[in-house]
């Protein structure tokens, strides 16, 4: 099995191995051991690392903690540590095993005022989702491709990520370990170009989504708890395949050219490209995307074309034209001074994300020199992009593309790769909110969400807190807000609407006016599964 690198695989041995070599020099150099009679007080932790889904101890684990001092050890038999020499503060505890991930991101923040006792710090074992996949007859097929696909969030949005790639063995057996818990999809097929008899009406296998389904949207989530070993299995059924063929059209001779083809999923078909500019294909019937660029150090060429699969088609022509761009174009409300004016790209950085990463990746606005306020997004292949805005010193009073506000909507790109420019609008007299949570017990991983109400059409702002418990937001659109501190929300989609209306009930509300300070001290929310 061929396993992509991704995100999602635990630490290495060799990297574990590599901080068990640290842990054996530190304690040969007698790291730790101070004079209790000098110096501020010092104290020591201990604690155990356990299995979050067992509750067992866990042996071996590499512990370490970061703060004013650094040391690290190894849980014993009974998966128990202990620090000495540990000066009063707060200090963070991080432990690593093979085979598992940390349960809190980052490790677990601790006050030392004194000795700690009885710390337990939890690792959820990895799991596994493997299968098999079939002919309707149980023939096993060997060398499909495999798409492992995970959702994450960014930003308060969900997407879908591409996190590992595989192909099936010659019993049709595959295999995905080392998974974090979480919500996954997975994809089979299209089966892997081959040459085919001219002009024949083959049949092959299509990319299939987990169970049974044509598209991603249609497609069946597996949800994974810690260590689950989760079955996957595939029965194919062969399609009539018809075969596309054509030419790339355009551009200086000699620069070299590339062909993709997309069905409406946006999902790729192989496609052959044999010498510079011949294509072809064999797909079943429906609608695609022919896409072709050619670029080179002065030269960035770019065309599609629709295309509806019937039956055979031979002698279709994908011409090369000027890459296509999406205009955007930055104003600030009212007389701003030219004087002491930053770069735009100081000002406002513009992103488009697509629904799922890895069939096409995030693209970045480019400021155009010397035309204050214009920027360009080029490369847009056709479908929905969430548009993300980040202005620095200044808060976004609007965002539109033609009728379609981007704070709330989709910016929808073409099949021709265009779209109506985007219009923003930033302005100076923002208000500033700040705060506390109040907690028990050091916070971990938790997000301020500040909520505009739903009349002003704006997104939900989000904000870190401090080691202290702190927050701060600063250039907020006057207006009312709901005001509420999530455990881990960064595992929240809180820019849907549906999906925070659970919470709502629990915030504080505030009004912000024009270059207003507010003051706000919040309780700790625990985020719902």
């Amino acid at each position: 099995m061929k396993l992509s690198s991704s995100s999602l695989a635990a630490p290495t041995v060799s990297a574990i191995a590599l901080r068990l070599l640290v842990i054996l020099l530190i304690a040969a150099a007698g790291y730790g051991q101070t004079d209790s009679n000098s110096g501020p007080p010092r104290h020591s932790v201990r604690g155990t690392v356990v299995n979050s889904v067992t509750g067992t101890p866990i042996a071996r684990a590499v512990v370490t903690m970061s703060g004013d001092a650094e040391p690290a050890t190894m849980t014993d038999a009974n998966g128990a540590f202990r620090f000495e020499g540990i000066p009063e503060g707060q200090e963070r505890v991080v432990a690593e095993r093979p085979g598992f991930f940390p349960v809190e991101e980052g490790g677990r923040l601790i006050g030392v005022s004194g000795d700690v006792e009885g710390l337990a710090i939890p690792l959820a074992p990895q799991a596994v989702i493997s299968g098999r996949i079939a002919s309707l007859q149980n023939v096993a097929l060997e060398d499909l491709p495999i798409h492992l696909f995970r959702r994450t969030y960014n930003n308060g949005r969900a997407q879908w990520q591409l996190a590992a790639m595989s192909t099936s063995d010659d019993d049709g057996q595959f295999r995905f370990g080392g998974l974090q818990p979480g919500a996954y999809s997975l994809s089979v097929g299209p089966e892997n170009w081959r040459p085919r008899a001219a002009g024949s009406r083959p049949h092959g296998y299509t990319q299939v989504f987990y169970p049974n389904a044509p598209d991603f949207s249609s497609a069946s989530m597996i949800s994974l708890t810690a260590g689950q070993q989760a079955e996957a299995n595939f029965s194919l059924s062969p399609e009539p395949l018809f075969e596309i063929s054509g030419q790339i059209a355009g551009g200086p001779p000699g620069l070299e050219s590339s062909i993709q083809m997309t069905n409406n999923a946006g999902d790729s078909v192989p496609v052959q490209l044999s010498g510079a500019r011949s294509f072809s294909t064999f797909v079943p019937a429906g609608t695609y995307l022919l896409s072709a660029a050619a670029s080179n150090e002065t030269v960035w060429l770019q065309g599609s074309i629709p295309v509806a699969v019937a039956g055979n088609m031979a002698g279709i022509q994908v011409t090369l034209a000027p890459r296509s761009s999406i205009s955007v174009n930055v104003r600030s409300e009212g007389n701003e001074p030219s004087a002491g004016r930053a770069s735009l790209s100081e000002t406002v950085r513009v992103m488009l994300t697509p629904p799922v990463l890895g069939l096409h990746g995030q693209l970045w606005a480019q400021p155009i020199s010397g035309q204050r306020g214009r920027m360009e997004i080029y490369g847009a292949e056709p479908g929905p992009y969430s548009v993300e805005i980040t202005a620095y010193g200044k808060y976004v009073v609007s965002a539109t593309s033609g009728s379609t506000n981007l704070l709330t909507d989709p910016l929808v790109v073409s099949n021709d790769g265009q779209a109506e420019p985007i219009e923003i609008v930033l302005a100076t007299d923002g208000g500033q909110v700040t705060g506390s949570v109040q907690s028990s017990e050091p916070v971990n991983g938790a997000t301020v969400l500040l909520i505009p109400d739903r009349s002003t059409a704006a997104q939900v702002l989000s904000a870190n807190l401090s080691g202290s418990g702190d927050f701060q937001f600063e250039q907020v659109r006057p207006g009312n807000y709901s005001l509420l501190a999530l455990e881990n929300g960064e595992e929240v989609e809180y820019q849907n609407p549906e999906a925070l209306s659970r919470y709502l009930s629990r915030a504080t509300q505030i009004t912000v006016a024009s270059k207003q300070q507010v003051q706000a001290s919040l309780q700790l929310i625990p985020a719902e599964k």
